[in-house]
């Protein structure tokens, strides 16, 4: 049951470190007027390649929970697509775009390429997969009624009282009514 539960929290993590990496931080950095263009790519490329290691590990500790949870088909799908898009980054995608990088920094000017765009849509694709996966295991663990328990979704809502202490609104209290 936990593989059931962290599924989803690592799917969704994921997710949002990619929001931040690739659709905030990689545009935020060019918009900086004291970043030289050479040196937001080669910060670019660390920052790229660092994630590519976490998106590695990610996707490898995903499959291992999809395995242990049963993860339905639609999550399996969705996971598929995220590790696929993972292994093009991985194995063609990045080494080309360093090797653009390198030949920039080295003074010299590529020629026009689709790779950066290509890779952009792939963040796009993978982001989608990240969210069909990680919503769609949060839908399943919190249908379970072992993923309820262990949620403690049946109890009734608890509220922090003003001083700190837990308080229980009482949930019969509109069924008598």
């Amino acid at each position: 049951m936990r593989a059931a539960l962290l599924l989803p929290v690592v799917a969704l993590l994921w997710a949002g470190m990619l929001l931040g990496i690739s659709f905030l931080e990689a545009w935020v950095k060019f918009q900086a007027p004291s970043l030289s263009l050479e040196e937001g790519l080669d910060v670019g490329r660390h920052v790229f390649g660092a994630f590519n290691l976490v998106e590695i590990a990610a996707a490898v500790l995903l499959a291992a929970l999809a395995y242990a949870a049963r993860a339905s088909r639609r999550v399996l799908v969705a996971l598929g697509v995220a590790v696929a898009v993972v292994a093009v980054q991985s194995a063609w995608l990045l080494p080309v775009l360093d090797e653009r990088v390198e030949l920039i920094l080295a003074g010299g000017d590529p020629p026009d390429a689709p790779y950066h765009v290509l890779y952009i849509g792939l963040e796009g694709v993978k982001l989608l997969a990240l969210l069909v996966a990680g919503l769609g295991a949060l839908a399943a663990a919190t249908r379970s009624p072992r993923g309820r328990e262990a949620l403690d979704l049946d109890e009734a809502p608890r509220a922090v009282g003003v001083l700190g202490d837990e308080v229980r609104k009482p949930a019969a209290r509109h069924q008598a009514l």
